[in-house]
């Protein structure tokens, strides 16, 4: 299993950024920071909503502190490659959603283990074994989001005519991964 989840996955996750990328332009960007109140509002539901939630969800129904542990860990992680195919597929605001995912998953250096330490600690949890390497799991999103993003954005920024025809294709590839 460890060539599929060490090379196959983070490589069909690439891809699957480099088919976005194809359709996006530095526009799409820029009219995220023209209008961040959408950024803001899906920022805060991420990092602090969603938390909040599944932290209240776990303090009163009774679960086990494993399965506590892991819905605490799945509501503090950022979002990934499947939320930016998935706004595609919706026909969706993928450069928000690209946006959204690029800097939560920045951010996640600080605010998931915040998340995690401080969720850990009101349920009762402070045993449970806190060295994750986050700065080597914020990295990977880094070269897996934003990095084949930016290389479909450019072949589509300088090979245009290219990119365009490619674009379906890369789509219909992404659906299969």
């Amino acid at each position: 299993m460890g060539i599929i989840t060490d090379i196959f996955l983070p490589l069909a996750l690439a891809f699957i950024m480099l088919s976005l990328g194809l359709g996006l332009t530095g526009s799409d960007f820029a009219r995220v920071a023209k209008q961040p109140k959408d950024f803001f509002v899906g920022l805060i539901c991420q990092i602090i909503l969603l938390p909040t939630v599944a932290f209240l969800l776990v303090k009163f129904w009774s679960i086990s502190p494993e399965l506590a542990v892991g819905v605490m860990i799945i509501a503090a992680a950022p979002g990934g490659v499947t939320s930016n195919i998935l706004t595609s597929f919706a026909r969706g605001d993928v450069a928000l959603s690209i946006s959204l995912t690029a800097i939560i998953s920045l951010l996640s250096v600080v605010t998931v283990p915040f998340i995690l330490l401080t969720s850990l600690g009101f349920l009762g949890l402070d045993n449970i074994s806190k060295d994750i390497s986050l700065i080597n799991m914020a990295i990977s999103m880094f070269l897996i989001v934003v990095v084949p993003t930016l290389v479909g954005m450019l072949f589509r920024k300088f090979l245009s005519n290219t990119a365009i025809k490619f674009e379906p294709i890369a789509k219909k590839i992404s659906m299969v991964l």
